[in-house]
């Protein structure tokens, strides 16, 4: 056990070493597909981060799941390798390009230029594929999210409707202006407008603020 924490101990200060992260700005230019650039502009907005975090963001990530512990198996790679030769020429001869420069930490940009090696593909390949891999995954993560909304939407209308019924039996039980009532009445409230909330959110994709009562 001890040789364990030992070597689980030289593996983190290896990481944290390799994550001496410098954030000094640096502009680079990229040839990307038109359809990348937007995809890109995409992401950036939605979660609110830069360019320049977007990329570390992701290249932490990636970074965090190609250094398996000593001892251990790699864990699932967060980029599945390309390995067609056609596939790889994909992502380098895309129509429409556009030739854009970007702002980048020095680390990102260092680490970028290696991973592009490692997966033998051009730079501007390369970050044509980790934009589209990016938007794929999100709008996986999204698909499932809605999913998942839609079965808990089901769940919240069969509570809704329980809860209507409660509050007439209350109702003829204790009768108007009782605190019971009143008090119950706040409880239906809070449901009705989660339940209004869900199902706008699956109509139209407008999210659900967590903190709205």
């Amino acid at each position: 056990m001890t040789e364990n924490m030992g070597k689980a101990e030289k593996f983190a200060q290896e990481l944290l070493s390799r994550l001496s992260w410098n954030k000094k700005s640096v502009r680079t230019t990229f040839k990307l597909s038109e359809k990348a650039t937007e995809m890109l502009a995409e992401l950036t907005e939605r979660e609110g981060k830069t360019i320049k975090d977007f990329f570390d963001t992701f290249l932490l990530a990636l970074l965090i799941t190609e250094t398996p512990m000593p001892g251990q198996k790699h864990s699932s790679p967060l980029l599945p390798k390309l390995k067609d030769v056609d596939q790889k020429a994909e992502y380098s001869k895309t129509d429409r390009q556009i030739r854009k420069t970007y702002v980048l930490s020095e680390t990102g940009l260092t680490l970028l230029e290696r991973y592009a090696k490692q997966y033998k593909m051009s730079r501007d390949a390369f970050v044509e594929y980790a934009v589209r891999f990016s938007k794929a995954s999100l709008e996986k993560q999204i698909k499932e999210a809605k999913n998942k909304h839609a079965e808990a939407f089901e769940i919240v209308d069969r509570k809704w409707t329980e809860l209507e019924n409660t509050r007439e039996e209350i109702k003829t039980l204790l009768g108007e202006g009782d605190p019971i009532l009143e008090r119950f009445g706040t409880v239906c409230i809070v449901m009705m407008n989660l339940h209004s909330e869900i199902e706008q959110e699956l109509q139209d994709g407008t999210p659900i603020d967590p903190r709205g009562l």
